[in-house]
């Protein structure tokens, strides 16, 4: 059985992501990432959350 992910993103990303990437870019990043959740580094005291 595969874990559930959620992806969040901040304000200012889900204003600005359009204006840089088509949808199916921003699809497949949301997906790499549900994937991939040890991916990119741990922000501190965020308790998990990574860039």
């Amino acid at each position: 059985m595969m874990a559930l992910r959620t992806i969040i993103e901040s304000p200012l990303f889900t204003k600005l992501w359009p204006d840089y990437w088509s949808e199916a870019d921003h699809d497949a990043l949301v997906l790499f990432l549900a994937n991939n959740p040890d991916a990119g580094d741990l922000i501190p005291g965020s308790a998990a959350a990574t860039l």
